[in-house]
């Protein structure tokens, strides 16, 4: 009997650390080298000309690197709050056309490290708009 115990726990531990959750992000992206408490990319396709970026808060796992693809979106504002409670560490969105971004639009992203927003429409940033990002290492706005 204790050879089945332990043959369970085994099987238990095994399949914590290798089994796959359910994706459950927006339609149009895709998870890359996910496990069980982190996806490793999140890759984000022919979303189209919508007016803000696709809901994240379903996911509760770390995306470790999450990516707008810039042949298929055109995203030009960013309200206050778009990302509340979305664990990433690294953001590029880079070339899809943002012109404008509210001041709390990084609201809640307390794990971003890094964060492209390069090659975009924007002139001004509003004042604030990094203050709470107490992780951020990395922030990357050439060719704006």
């Amino acid at each position: 009997m204790d050879k089945l115990v332990a043959s369970a726990v085994l099987l238990a531990f095994i399949c914590v650390h290798n089994c796959h959750a359910a994706c459950t992000l927006p339609q149009g992206c895709v998870c890359l080298n996910e496990t069980s408490w982190e996806i490793g990319h999140v890759v984000c396709r022919n979303l189209g000309n919508v007016t803000q970026l696709p809901d994240f808060t379903a996911e509760s796992r770390t995306i470790l690197k999450l990516s707008i693809n810039p042949d298929s979106v055109s995203v030009q504002h960013l309200h206050a709050g778009a990302f509340s409670e979305l664990k990433v560490r690294s953001f590029r969105m880079s070339s899809i056309h943002l012109t404008t971004l509210d001041e709390n639009a990084f609201a809640g992203l307390d794990t971003l490290e890094e964060l492209y927003m390069d090659n975009n429409l924007l002139v001004t940033l509003p004042s604030g708009l990094f203050a709470g990002l107490t992780n951020l290492k990395y922030l990357r706005l050439n060719d704006n």
